[in-house]
């Protein structure tokens, strides 16, 4: 058996170090198979019978630990903003059909998002309602950039529209290699958890 703070740093020297298992035992006197027990169970974040890993779990820890806000209430957030994130592809690619338009509609959802995620990161907005709104307007106006696809169809030739949608296809993972660690560092920047 080992103490809470041995399960912690055998996960730390794993996770964040990235040492190797044996060479995690020699350091810390155990056997290789208590080291891979503490690397397969965190019995500080998933209680065993009360609920399952999700996909959303490394976006819970800023909600936990700057709201107060618990595992089940922070995966809540999350739903209501790919739930909107799911209702803004289809509002956005219908009001850009429908005013027959789509660079507003891609400027003005990116300057609704940016909006919505300076009031949730440096605001003190309260949990509850108002937070749940927050978070589907932060899902919902970022998804206008979808109507990028569209453009680019129909900014070129018919036998280009493949290509055009392969290059904005690879400019939302560039945006996507660069933000992340972006957000990352401005989260960070006032936040103390872990």
């Amino acid at each position: 058996m080992i103490t809470p703070e041995q399960h912690a740093e055998i996960r730390r020297l794993y996770f964040g170090e990235h040492w190797k298992v044996g060479t995690i035992a020699a350091e810390l006197g155990v056997h290789h198979d208590t080291v891979r027990a503490a690397i397969a169970h965190d019995t500080h974040t998933v209680r065993r019978g009360t609920c399952r890993p999700s996909v959303l779990d490394p976006y819970l820890p800023f909600l936990r630990d700057t709201r107060g806000l618990g595992r089940g209430e922070a995966s809540g957030y999350m739903t209501v903003m790919l739930l909107a994130f799911t209702a803004g592809i289809l509002f956005y690619g219908w009001l850009s059909d429908h005013i027959g338009k789509r660079k507003p509609i891609i400027v003005w959802s990116a300057a609704l998002h940016l909006a919505v995620w300076c009031v949730l990161v440096y605001a003190p907005w309260k949990t509850g309602a108002l937070g749940y709104i927050l978070f589907a307007a932060a899902g919902f106006s970022g998804t206008g950039p979808i109507v990028t696809f569209a453009a680019a169809k129909e900014s070129v030739a018919p036998a280009l529209t493949g290509t055009a949608a392969s290059f904005v296809n690879t400019g939302t993972f560039v945006a996507t290699l660069i933000m992340q660690p972006l957000i990352g560092r401005v989260l960070a920047m006032g936040w103390s958890g872990a």
